[in-house]
């Protein structure tokens, strides 16, 4: 499929295709490789599990808050609390 799908990540990879390519294609990797690669930084790691469930915990609580259900002090010490006992189930 050489780049058809866009520029292969493993820059060995994309080197070894570039003289399969067009012109154009050739181009493009050679600016993936030898611009934007060297100046990007690296992905992020993945979320831990029970990151998404935290994220909802948080959602809820800031929600309580709002509406006044629960004081700012209250939910933080919820918060924790109850985030601590989800990721320490992951």
């Amino acid at each position: 499929m050489l780049g058809e799908r866009g520029v292969p990540a493993p820059t060995n990879v994309a080197e070894e295709i570039a003289p399969l390519l067009s012109e154009t294609d050739q181009v493009v990797t050679a600016f993936i490789n030898d611009v934007v690669t060297p100046n990007s930084s690296p992905i992020n790691p993945p979320q831990p599990d029970g990151a998404s469930e935290v994220y909802d915990l948080l959602n809820r609580v800031v929600e309580e808050v709002c509406y006044r259900q629960r004081t700012a002090e209250d939910a933080a010490a919820y918060f924790f609390d109850e985030a601590n006992k989800i990721m320490a189930t992951k």
